[in-house]
């Protein structure tokens, strides 16, 4: 909405200077129609993005609502991340369940009987080690939610839902 305003912002200053007299305003005689008109588009443009960012905000206020009372708060809290880091909304509900299953939604959660699984995710350490076509960042740190989310959609585009034994 910066570019809306800012146009808004513009058309109104171009209207104070009318009124300000003839002399003020003849320097803005020369805007053209189509220069007009591109504002007009770029503009429309901004508020079919910024309606679409809207949808966006409500569908993943609902999903996060559903998953809370699903799964509790603190596994749906994560649904925005998902979103953010490129899971599809089709995914939410087997993503949640997972996120449920494999930490509870503690994101700083580490295997406990030592098979180095870590994370939201619980991706397992040549996932993250850089020894896998997963990851290309060897030094990823499994623990960082947004890195294990945005990684283990990478997986998961790779693997589909098997190295969760979906």
């Amino acid at each position: 909405m910066t570019y809306a305003r800012t146009v808004l912002v513009a058309v109104c200053g171009l209207a104070l200077l009318a009124a300000a007299g003839p002399a003020t305003a003849q320097a803005y005689e020369g805007v053209s129609p189509a220069h007009a008109h591109r504002h007009v588009k770029l503009a429309e443009r901004e508020l079919a993005r910024a309606k679409a960012a809207l949808r966006e905000a409500r569908d993943v206020e609902r999903a996060t609502r559903t998953y809370s009372g699903q799964y509790g708060v603190v596994v749906g809290r994560w649904v925005w991340l998902a979103r953010d880091v490129g899971w599809p909304r089709d995914t939410l509900g087997t993503l949640m369940f997972v996120i449920d299953r494999e930490s509870g939604g503690f994101p700083g959660i580490m295997n406990s009987q030592g098979s180095g699984a870590a994370g939201l995710l619980q991706e397992m350490p040549d996932w993250y080690n850089g020894s896998r076509l997963y990851y290309d960042f060897p030094a990823f740190n499994p623990l960082n939610p947004r890195k294990n989310l945005y990684y283990g959609h990478r997986g998961w585009l790779v693997s589909g839902w098997g190295p969760w034994s979906m």
